[in-house]
């Protein structure tokens, strides 16, 4: 029987596909790392394995190696919404918007939506929320009363400027720098598995569900 490649000691509890969670030298939060392809660490290593086990275990390899990377970027991206949590008491979605929101004096919520990579409706929700808790504001654009613009209150910069930074930022960074081919070969891959699953209507932002209930009457 041949024995798989154990692990470094190192890259146990670090490597995670080509996301690695280091910790931050001056903040108790987790900072995400984003590496190219030949770091990557989902199941790669079981190609001997697989040849030996035939079409099956290509196969059972191929399912290997999605499976985990998935968990690596969920859980990176569920560490990241926790630390916001619990520093500022916004959700990881809120915390992307605000920042987002930081680097234009306004924007409408289609332009959020790009900026973010979401559907204009799941970004909505998120938007609602922040209003509800006065962290922006939303009025009528100056040179067209039908755009309705969204900006950061007084009260969400400051928060902002305690905050931990959102690791959405990261991954569309990540996504970005992808060669063109490799990112739309990634899309329509994931689009085809999206679909295999039943999912149909637009999927709110990362654990806005989740994080909603606790956090709506929570003090910034």
């Amino acid at each position: 029987m041949h024995m798989l490649p154990r692990a470094s000691s190192r890259s146990r509890g670090m490597r995670v596909g080509d996301i690695v969670c280091a910790r931050a030298s001056r903040a108790p939060t987790w900072r995400p790392v984003f590496r190219n392809a030949a770091s990557l660490g989902c199941g790669l290593r079981d190609t001997r394995l697989s040849k030996r086990m035939g079409s099956h275990g290509t196969t059972a390899r191929d399912v290997r190696i999605v499976m985990d990377c998935l968990r690596h970027v969920v859980r990176t991206l569920r560490v990241s919404a926790r630390a916001a949590e619990k520093r500022v008491g916004v959700s990881g979605a809120q915390l992307f918007v605000l920042q987002k929101l930081a680097e234009a004096d306004a924007l409408s919520v289609g332009e959020l939506a790009l900026r973010t990579a979401t559907d204009q409706s799941s970004v909505s929700v998120v938007v609602r929320r922040l209003a509800g808790r006065k962290l922006v504001g939303c009025r009528p654009g100056k040179s067209d009363g039908r755009r309705v613009e969204v900006r950061l209150t007084d009260r969400g910069k400051r928060l902002l400027r305690r905050a931990p930074p959102a690791t959405q930022v990261d991954l569309i960074a990540a996504l970005s720098r992808l060669p063109r081919p490799t990112r739309r070969a990634l899309a329509e891959s994931l689009q085809a598995l999206a679909a295999q699953i039943g999912s149909q209507a637009p999927p709110p932002m990362f654990f806005e569900d989740e994080a909603s209930g606790k956090l709506d009457h929570a003090r910034p």
